[in-house]
């Protein structure tokens, strides 16, 4: 009796053993669950921290690729970790990987590949987890792919936790996403980077060449540059040879100055002084336009001037104008409705004879300007041009007889003087101001007369930019000239 009571009380108290037993291993199991699954977080964010560290020490793609791999191994407790990409319609083989033995190696691509799948003692068998253990070499394993890229991520184990029933399971899905995740993400930033760092090589190559071409079109550009100054400085010796020489201008008229200044070395301003008989001639043109084109109708003028002149038995300024309108309209071939060109000048015109004492002067578009007893008075041109395709054939000018005595002084001008803009003061100088420096300089002899003005007329432009050519003459009574 006593026996068979012991005998229950043991099978009892064994019952009750295996039970507390089986509840203490269940309890070791979720223990060990959850430390792995605390492990699991805090590895995933130290690889997540770290991975991202990598771009800052690594410069190739391949470089990158290694120790991402090498972090994800050593923070997930892998033996194994793989990058598989599409290598074409139908297969999947290794993208980066730390082992030989997987290159080129090859996974079917199916219709139905996952998105995410693992691999453990409990999983079911299927074609797919067969291919990818034989793939792998590897019994326990995580799977993830993304379709977008044509990329995956394939973590392995050989072994399991005996603490564990699963290596992998279901919860791991958030691990592997988004390992996947960060690699993609740091693929891009170094593909990004690498792009930037062959766009910067790409432009430095560009600005190079473009330098290069720079440097190129400036030396054949300095080149020309000087062919065409050298050409216009030519040009310059030759329009001045045309003009009188100091000597001779001042034997005719030696109470006179004679201000020439072309904008850009030679222009369109010219004059002359020309003695027929008793008489002398003095001319100042303002031709069209400026540089080499108004020196060449300058040359054109000058040789017309001096052919009227030998033509022309009695002197007259208003029929020397006359003249040079039809002859430049001619020589021009601007007296067609079909002209090619439409250039001209305006012109004024002074015949002296000392002996008479008298003066007579034309205009066409430039004024005559006297200062007598300290006022200046204006004697108006007429308002036409000469020569233009529009200038009318048969316009008659008029001629000005003025008393030529001693005190009184003349000035012939180009409008490159009035209409001079000043910084200061941003419009022309006009006329009214123009007299006015003449009278603040009357009292200097006409020698003076050209540093003062021209002075002035500095202080009036300032740094503001020369305009036009400039052309300023005086004169006064007591001209001497060959008979």
């Amino acid at each position: 009796m006593d026996e068979d009571i012991l005998k229950q009380e043991q099978q009892f108290l064994k019952a009750q053993c295996d039970k507390l037993g089986g509840r203490i291993l269940k309890l070791q199991e979720q223990l060990a669950k959850a430390k792995y699954d605390a492990k699991r977080n805090r590895s995933a964010a130290v690889l997540i921290r770290e991975a991202y560290s990598v771009l800052d020490s690594a410069d190739s793609t391949e470089e990158v690729a290694t120790r991402f791999l090498k972090l994800s191994i050593e923070h997930l407790d892998l033996d194994r970790a793989m990058i598989l990409k599409a290598k074409d319609l139908n297969h999947i083989g290794l993208l980066h990987g730390l082992e030989d033995e997987f290159i080129g190696k090859r996974l079917p691509l199916g219709n139905e590949l996952p998105i995410f799948d693992f691999c453990n003692a409990e999983s079911a068998a299927t074609p797919w987890r067969e291919q990818i253990s034989l793939f792998a070499n590897a019994p326990y394993w995580l799977w993830s792919w993304n379709l977008e890229k044509g990329m995956g991520l394939l973590l392995c184990r050989k072994s399991q936790d005996f603490r564990l029933r699963t290596p992998f399971d279901q919860d791991d899905r958030f691990l592997i996403e988004a390992a996947l995740q960060v690699w993609l993400d740091i693929l891009e930033r170094n593909n990004a980077e690498q792009k930037i760092v062959n766009l910067n090589k790409d432009l430095e190559k560009l600005v190079e060449l473009r330098t290069a071409q720079l440097e190129s079109n400036l030396e054949k550009l300095t080149a020309t540059t000087k062919k065409v100054l050298d050409s216009i400085d030519y040009a310059s010796r030759i329009q001045l040879a045309l003009l009188p020489f100091e000597a001779e201008a001042q034997h005719a008229l030696q109470n006179s100055f004679f201000l020439w200044q072309p904008r850009d070395g030679v222009g369109g301003d010219i004059y002359n002084l020309h003695q027929v008989g008793e008489e002398l001639v003095i001319s100042l043109f303002d031709c069209t336009g400026h540089g080499v084109p108004g020196a060449m109708v300058s040359m054109v003028a000058q040789t017309s001037l001096k052919r009227i002149l030998t033509d022309m038995r009695e002197l007259c300024p208003a029929r020397i104008l006359e003249e040079l309108n039809l002859m430049m309209r001619q020589l021009l071939r601007q007296d067609s409705p079909d002209a090619k060109s439409n250039d001209g000048l305006d012109a004024s015109i002074c015949l002296i004879n000392q002996a008479q004492g008298r003066i007579s002067f034309a205009g066409a578009n430039l004024p005559l300007l006297m200062v007598d007893q300290g006022q200046a008075h204006v004697i108006k041109g007429d308002r036409a041009s000469l020569g233009y395709v529009d200038s009318d054939p048969t316009r008659k000018f008029q001629r000005h007889d003025l008393e030529y005595r001693p005190g009184v002084q003349f000035y012939l001008l180009s409008d490159g003087i009035t209409d001079q803009v000043g910084d200061a003061k941003p419009y022309p100088l006009g006329i009214p101001r123009f007299t006015n420096i003449l009278v603040a300089h009357a009292h200097l002899p006409l020698s003076r007369q050209k540093e003062a003005i021209w002075a002035a007329l500095a202080q009036y432009r300032g740094l503001a930019e020369v305009r036009d050519d400039m052309t300023l003459i005086g004169f006064a009574s007591n001209a001497l000239w060959d008979a």
